[in-house]
């Protein structure tokens, strides 16, 4: 009875506060953001264009490419790209859990066994980048110059993350879950009326430390990766 309990509230409850907390938590970073005294001196080195629209392609090529951090320490450059690229694919393997776009393939020519093949491919070289590269940052942690700056927040994030991409590399390649009543139970979420989840165990677990994070996210040092784009773009807006 008490599992069934848990099971409900993981699948059926804490999806929304999820998302809630999340969306609300960054509204309330952004506001925090804009209410942040505006500084008496803007320092720009000529010729740095000072409007938003001329600046927008260096703010762009700053959030892609980590220009600073290449410069600085050109191994953690490529590990952090790595990792980012990999979430980005991450993002994008996942709409087989929402839609089923099998059609678009067949209008490129693709049979189901060709997709098949390419996705796990895809699936395949996305985790293992993931992987190897939460591996790398969980590891450098342990260097002395960084053991001393680091607090238990920075190896609980890396260590979700991982938990996460593992239990998702092991979803995909190790287990049965079907795509139908997986695509089923996020669109009864959509309509408010949520029904049973794949009954796989690893899902579960999977789905709840997605969960934890979205949560964990607004509040966190892992809120940079929206923060500093926003910021800059603030700064650039208050100057125009």
């Amino acid at each position: 009875m008490l599992t069934d309990v848990a099971v409900f509230f993981v699948t059926a409850i804490l999806p929304y506060l999820a998302i809630i907390v999340l969306v609300d938590g960054l509204l309330f970073r952004l506001y925090k953001w804009m209410r942040k005294p505006k500084a008496p001196t803007i320092f720009t080195i000529y010729p740095a264009d000072r409007s938003l629209t001329g600046a927008f392609p260096k703010l762009l090529g700053d959030i892609i490419f980590f220009p600073r951090l290449l410069r600085e320490e050109k191994a953690l450059w490529v590990e952090a790209w790595l990792l980012h690229i990999s979430l980005v694919m991450a993002a994008v393997s996942h709409y087989k859990a929402f839609f089923n776009q099998m059609w678009f393939w067949e209008k490129l020519g693709a049979t189901p066994t060709t997709f098949q093949t390419v996705s796990r491919v895809f699936d395949g070289v996305t985790g293992t980048v993931m992987v190897a590269s939460l591996l790398f940052l969980f590891g450098r942690r342990f260097l002395r110059f960084l053991r001393e700056l680091s607090d238990p927040e920075d190896y609980l994030v890396l260590l979700n993350i991982l938990a996460i991409s593992i239990s998702g590399i092991y979803i995909r390649f190790y287990t049965n879950v079907n795509l139908l009543e997986m695509r089923r139970y996020f669109a009864s979420l959509a309509s408010f009326s949520p029904t049973n989840p794949p009954n796989e165990p690893i899902f579960l677990v999977h789905y709840l430390l997605v969960m934890i994070l979205m949560i964990y996210f607004p509040f966190g040092k892992t809120v940079h990766t929206v923060g500093s784009g926003i910021t800059n773009i603030l700064v650039r807006l208050r100057r125009d």
